[in-house]
């Protein structure tokens, strides 16, 4: 019968799983939202241009960050450079994390490190080890010592003895929540979530919340167009590629 941390453990799992979905329809709603006010930015008055890209510059200027890039290929990238990077944090923060964070972090690495996996002939496997090699190098990096001990647990590696792994498992439970709360309030999420229609009254909404003129005719041209690229509510497919470095 599992025991009360395994349980936690398995919600952490969910909830980070679910957090990764949500930052990428976030992100995909962000991109579809900004190429529709790109366009309405290209055929703005010239009077009202500069008040329109001050206006709308956090919008479309913003670049948003993941720790997993999404492409069309089904292997994950790592940087060329990704060991020396590992082994230079490592050296730098060993201090500030708990004595059994290293070990940890070391048994998943030899574990699911990419060059284990070269030859490897199940894709879905190799690509689970790798997200979990990764997830691990970030979760090191930035002492996220909940994930760790996540990625000890998809890995087999025993952490019973860390007295205190329900207090990290808790926190890093409760900071995915309310990362997911912050992103289910942001334009990009809720723009992905929107029908044609909803996001037509949407978008003519924001428009004139800021004083410019809408266009319906224009608008719903550039959100058909954004819609060919990908079917509203349609989840994102998580697609992963491996790019590594020959063994020596």
């Amino acid at each position: 019968m599992p025991n009360k941390i395994s349980i936690d453990i398995l919600r952490l799992k969910i909830v980070i799983d679910d957090l990764e979905t949500v930052e990428e329809e976030n992100r995909q709603g962000f991109l579809d939202f900004k190429s529709v006010l790109t366009e309405f930015q290209d055929r703005v008055d010239n009077q009202q241009k500069d008040h329109f890209d001050n206006q709308f510059k956090e919008v479309i200027g913003s670049q948003q960050t993941h720790k997993v890039n999404c492409s069309n290929s089904k292997e994950i990238v790592l940087s060329e450079h990704v060991e020396e990077k590992i082994e230079l944090r490592s050296k730098t923060s060993d201090t500030l994390k708990p004595a059994w964070a290293k070990q940890l972090y070391k048994g998943i690495v030899q574990r699911t490190h990419p060059d284990r996996f070269i030859d490897f002939p199940i894709k879905e496997i190799k690509n689970k080890y790798t997200k979990i090699y990764m997830q691990a190098v970030d979760a090191y990096e930035h002492s996220k010592l909940g994930v760790l001990l996540l990625c000890a647990y998809e890995t087999e590696i025993d952490y019973s003895h860390i007295k205190e792994a329900g207090e990290y498992i808790k926190k890093e439970s409760d900071e995915a929540r309310s990362r997911i709360a912050f992103l289910n309030s942001q334009i990009g999420y809720q723009w992905y979530h929107l029908s044609e229609s909803q996001r037509l009254v949407f978008l003519e909404n924001y428009l004139k919340m800021l004083g410019y003129k809408f266009n319906e005719t224009k608008a719903r041209d550039q959100i058909q167009k954004s819609k060919k690229k990908r079917r509203v509510g349609q989840r994102p497919e998580k697609l992963f590629r491996v790019k590594r470095k020959e063994i020596k």
